[in-house]
C-alpha cells in the first residue's frame, strides 16, 4: 500500500477492522519486543497502517459492509 501495489481505500474496506483492533491488542507487547529486542523496526509497517486506519476513522466513522451495501445485487 504504501508503495502504491494496492489502494488505501482497497485496504479500509476490506481489513480496517481487525488492523485497528489487533493494534490496540498488540501494541504494548510490540512496544515490550523492540525494547527487548533492540529493533525500532519491529512491526513498524503494522503500526504505519493501524495509524492510518485509525486516522481515517476518526474523520469518517466505518460503516460496516453489510449495512452500507445491504441492497447490492449482482449485475445481471
Amino acid at each position: 500500500m504504501h508503495k502504491g501495489e494496492l489502494s488505501l481505500d482497497l485496504v479500509d474496506d476490506f481489513f480496517s477492522g481487525p488492523i485497528v483492533v489487533s493494534w490496540d491488542k498488540l501494541r504494548r507487547f510490540v512496544e515490550e519486543d523492540r525494547v527487548e529486542l533492540q529493533r525500532a523496526t519491529y512491526n513498524e509497517w503494522f503500526q504505519w497502517l493501524a495509524e492510518r486506519m485509525h486516522e481515517r476513522e476518526i474523520c469518517t466513522a466505518p460503516v460496516p459492509a453489510y449495512i452500507e451495501h445491504k441492497d447490492w445485487k449482482p449485475k445481471a
